[in-house]
């Protein structure tokens, strides 16, 4: 049965991507709770192909087609579907990080935080598993979020009619979207921080691949949300350089060992 009041609303968006579906499914593999919608937007070419996975899934899915128009263009379609007090966008390929790992997140909801957000670990193309130190808000907001880094959206959890009135994902944007929505939310109200690690993100979507696009448009973002100051203007545009040179130099270096 599909929960009719729930606390949160998990939403999967995929395109073409049975395979990530699936694992994403499969880390979903527990009993239906009546606090959780699952709420799954497809854009594939194949649809009877994502419906017949989805019969395998224990939970009902909430499932709609909608025609390939990006991927921020599916989530807020998303989240204008979603009937949860919280959204979380776990997309397909990504995954819970544990079988704890929802009900970590629900007695965390419960506390009723505008926004929260856990930590994530990171699978690269090669295989190399990677969980970052954990996110110094504190720290990176004094520095105007100038490394262009928060919590990828596979970590964070929001009132969904908060990131609503914000707006939804931004789709001028083709990597940063989730990165400025962040930001307004971080305007909003300072987040609840958890210390276990939530959910794991396989690389290699665009933000992955294409570094250089990321960090201009994250800084674009900066601009346009923060609204700084001269000095605070001055300030991120210094950090924001050394951010790029410090990725150009880990570019260089890399290349150096295939060698």
């Amino acid at each position: 049965m599909k929960p009719t009041n729930p606390l949160l609303t998990v939403i999967t968006v995929l395109k073409d991507d049975p395979e990530g579906l699936l694992r994403t499914m499969n880390s979903l593999d527990q009993p239906p709770s009546p606090d959780i919608q699952w709420l799954v937007v497809d854009s594939s070419s194949d649809v009877q192909r994502v419906r017949t996975i989805l019969t395998r899934s224990r939970w009902e899915s909430d499932f709609f087609w909608t025609k390939p128009e990006g991927v921020f263009n599916a989530m807020n379609k998303g989240l204008a579907k979603a009937s949860g007090d919280y959204v979380w966008f776990l997309n397909a390929g990504d995954t819970l990080h544990s079988s704890e790992s929802l009900d970590i997140v629900l007695t965390l909801l419960r506390n009723k935080p505008f926004w929260a957000f856990g930590q994530v670990q990171f699978v690269s193309m090669e295989g190399r598993v990677t969980l970052p130190k954990v996110f110094d808000y504190e720290r990176e907001k004094r520095r105007w979020f100038a490394r262009g880094r928060f919590p990828p959206h596979q970590g964070t959890i929001a009132r969904r009619q908060l990131v609503c009135e914000l707006g939804g994902f931004n789709e001028n944007y083709r990597v940063a979207a989730d990165y400025e929505l962040m930001l307004k939310l971080s305007k909003a109200a300072d987040p609840v921080v958890s210390d276990a690690v939530w959910a794991t993100f396989y690389e290699g979507g665009v933000s992955s691949t294409n570094w250089r696009r990321s960090l201009r448009e994250f800084h674009h973002a900066r601009r346009a949300v923060l609204k700084f100051s001269r000095a605070a203007s001055v300030g991120e545009s210094a950090l924001t350089l050394k951010h790029y040179a410090s990725r150009s130099l880990g570019q260089v270096k890399r290349r150096a060992k295939c060698l």
